[in-house]
């Protein structure tokens, strides 16, 4: 740990300088017991300094963001003096092969003898790893003996890993966390596609690249309150003990909050399997609703032996990778575990999954590890397969996501116009000024036509362009009724005449990464977190640039849709309450597997009828809205080649093809299409086709148990942020998911 102290002293306070040293001693004294882990493998360093009677204690130790996501620096800021007010900023600092991160601002008020905690996000959407945390007074002069660098964790490249975030007071070493590790490499190199190696095959690679990514720490009110500050890791695994005792109500429910919108909840140590234990419901707030766990499968465990000496080959396009395990010999390994139905237990968390182990799984065996790991829905410990990109790097289908008719070069609008020039200012010209004998005048005309030509040039632009924000966007918004929420995952591609010179706006709850296009990257900009919000700088959003991000956001949401349950079981239509605050284009309600009806438009407010249909002309209707809003390159534009490197990964690639198209349409539209609840709040993961209606799960569990839901097509923008005030929407596609 770094120490830097600067005491100012005084012959009229020395007395009091002595008081406030020896607090300040027993304050970092504190601040290493708060602070310190008890092992970490990732990346991020610890500071402690002094300067003006503030103390600033720094950790930016923290697992994941190798893809993206948010990278939270943790700070306690304690004042002796006088009230303030100071901004604390982290400045991204360029190499020589990296450009720098984003410039972050959070100016906070401190009062007198006071101490504040809070966390500082850094957007990662470059290959940088380098920042300067620096502390500016209310006169923006900076208080040097503040300041402190960091370095953050590294771009992840072609090898995903998967990253663990361990929340507990028991002392976890490296050695404890090898099994994982061992484990999760395995796990990770089958996921990519990397294959056991052939006879006659030269390019190999090792699970032993891909580096540990875990992180332990302690909490004592020292942990994120915002879930966009999980955003960067895979897993979280929490100890019982602490979740419910040591942890906080805003710390719980920021990572309840981030495993909704996609994460893997782990909490261990419960001695009672999840279904009888009411204290556990009772902190998830599942008191009306604990039936809905699922035991875990004992009959895929099997022994295993990760080796991290053979090597596998990393696989091209010579097929699909292989199933997950496979890669794995059998051995005689002792287990850790007690292996049966109850070992874990797991459930639906909107887009995510809490599991829960009654025993302490650390340290566990490889082989156990790789179980539990096997279990896990396949995109969810990696984050750019989860995601479908990385906010670090470019990628290669930005271009499919362009506005239609806008940025474009207008080339036979300047053929034309061009052409007109020239004849007007040749041979129009000469003979006009030939037949007044006024050829001198050509020196006069010449310029003038040009200008004028210019002029309409520019005109042209404007007017094709226009003066107005133009959007597209993508979204797949899930409701849950129950608990007041929703999750909303979108991609959105901006373009204007004139950039807001505000730049963007987004709520502190939207988690949001920029979408590069071949070979471009990061080249500059700042967030600032002062105001309660996030607001990105203009150079986010540049004048006549596309710019695309995807958002993710997790937000309270108070309107609902109501149903009146049909006295006759064959009754040919259903009355349904519209009570959000959105006009709905069609809507689908599924009572049960064969008790399906539709209709449309239902107007916010309304109450509708929606006639009995069959599964497939649902299908069918989805299935023609997606294609009227397809992703695709634009006319004339063969298909874009994969982008630079060497490696037979190219840059940008992470499974999925479109990847993001991918995530947001088969990843999410197909997983949840025909879900029904096992519990009223979560939908079963189930397989759907759009084109042929067919259900292509193998097994319904709890089928006794599933409830209605519905989805929905809107008629305009549910509530999805896009930065702007205002914008002119074009072909874009909204599509909700909720559960009555």
């Amino acid at each position: 740990m770094r120490h830097v102290t600067n005491l100012r002293s005084s012959s009229t306070v020395g007395k009091f300088v002595i008081n406030r040293t020896i607090w300040f001693a027993m304050s970092l004294l504190l601040a290493s017991t708060i602070l310190s882990p008890t092992v970490a493998a990732a990346a991020g360093q610890e500071a402690s300094s002094r300067d003006q009677d503030i103390i600033l204690q720094v950790d930016s130790r923290w697992p994941g963001n190798a893809f993206g996501g948010y990278y939270p620096i943790r700070i306690k800021l304690s004042n002796m003096g006088s009230p303030r007010t100071l901004s604390v900023v982290f400045e991204g600092v360029n190499s020589s092969r990296d450009n720098a991160l984003p410039k972050v601002y959070r100016a906070v008020h401190v009062e007198q003898q006071a101490t504040i905690n809070f966390t500082l996000s850094i957007p990662m959407v470059s290959s940088g790893t380098q920042g300067i945390i620096r502390v500016y007074d209310e006169n923006g002069a900076e208080l040097r003996g503040l300041t402190s660098r960091h370095t953050l964790s590294d771009f992840g490249g072609a090898a995903p890993r998967t990253s663990l975030l361990v929340i507990s007071t028991d002392d976890l070493d490296d050695k404890k966390m090898q099994p994982f590790e061992d484990a999760a490499a395995t796990e990770c190199a089958n996921l990519s596609g990397l294959k056991a190696s052939m006879p006659g095959r030269s390019s190999y690679y090792s699970p032993t690249v891909v580096d540990k990514d875990h992180f332990v720490v302690q909490p004592a009110q020292n942990l994120p309150l915002n879930w966009i500050d999980y955003s960067g890791v895979d897993l979280v695994a929490v100890d019982w003990q602490d979740w419910k005792s040591r942890l906080t109500a805003p710390e719980r429910d920021a990572i309840l909050k981030w495993t909704a919108t996609g994460g893997v909840l782990l909490i261990y140590g419960t001695v009672e399997p999840a279904a009888k234990h009411a204290e556990l419901n009772q902190t998830l707030q599942l008191n009306r609703d604990a039936g809905g766990w699922s035991d875990c499968l004992p009959d895929q465990y099997r022994a295993t032996e990760i080796t991290t000496s053979a090597t596998l080959r990393l696989g091209g396009s010579g097929g699909p990778p292989r199933p997950r395990a496979e890669a794995m010999i059998a051995s005689g390994e002792i287990g850790v575990w007690t292996v049966n139905a109850e070992t874990f237990s797991h459930r639906d968390w909107v887009l995510g999954q809490i599991h829960v182990f009654p025993q302490n799984p650390f340290p566990g065996t490889a082989s156990e590890w790789a179980w539990w790991l096997s279990s896990l829905p396949q995109n969810s410990t990696q984050w750019p397969r989860k995601f479908g990109m990385s906010s670090r790097t470019d990628n290669s289908e930005f271009l499919t996501f362009l506005i239609p008719g806008v940025g474009s070069v207008p080339v036979f609008a300047f053929l034309c116009l061009i052409t007109v020039f020239t004849l007007v200012i040749g041979p129009l010209n000469y003979y006009w000024l030939y037949k007044r004998r006024r050829l001198a005048l050509m020196v006069l005309t010449v310029p003038i036509l040009a200008g004028v030509t210019c002029l309409l040039l520019f005109a042209y632009s404007l007017i094709a362009d226009g003066f107005s924000i133009r959007s597209r966007v993508h979204s797949f918004t899930w409701l849950d009724q129950q608990r007041k929420s929703a999750v909303s995952l979108s991609r959105l591609s901006l373009y204007a005449p004139f950039a807001p010179s505000t730049g963007l706006k987004f709520s502190p709850e939207c988690a949001v990464f920029p979408i590069w296009r071949s070979s471009d990257d990061f080249e500059g900009g700042s967030v600032d977190w002062s105001a309660n919000d996030q607001r990105l700088s203009s150079a986010w959003f540049r004048s006549q640039t596309w710019t695309q991000f995807q958002t993710v956001e997790n937000r309270d949401e108070r309107g609902r849709l109501d149903y009146q349950p049909p006295t006759d079981p064959k009754a040919p239509t259903l009355s349904v309450s519209n009570g959000l605050s959105w006009d709905l284009e069609y809507l689908a309600v599924k009572i049960t597997d064969s008790d399906w009806f539709a209709g449309g438009p239902v107007p916010a407010g309304a109450t509708a009828e929606l006639k009995r249909v069959k599964r497939t002309e649902v299908a069918q209707r989805f299935q023609q809205a997606t294609d009227e809003t397809a992703w695709a390159l634009p006319d004339g534009m063969p298909s874009a080649p994969y982008v630079g490197g060497s490696s037979s990964w190219p840059r940008g690639y992470y499974g999925g093809r479109p990847r993001l198209e991918t995530t947001m349409k088969n990843g999410l539209l197909a997983k949840y299409s025909t879900a029904a609840s096992t519990s009223g709040a979560e939908p079963q993961r189930e397989l759907y086709d759009w084109r042929d209606g067919k259900n292509l799960s193998a097994k319904q569990p709890h089928a006794a148990a599933l409830k209605p839901l519905y989805w929905a097509i809107t008629r305009g923008n549910p509530s999805v942020q896009t930065g702007v005030k205002s914008a002119i929407d074009t072909k874009s596609l909204h599509l909700l998911l909720g559960t009555f």
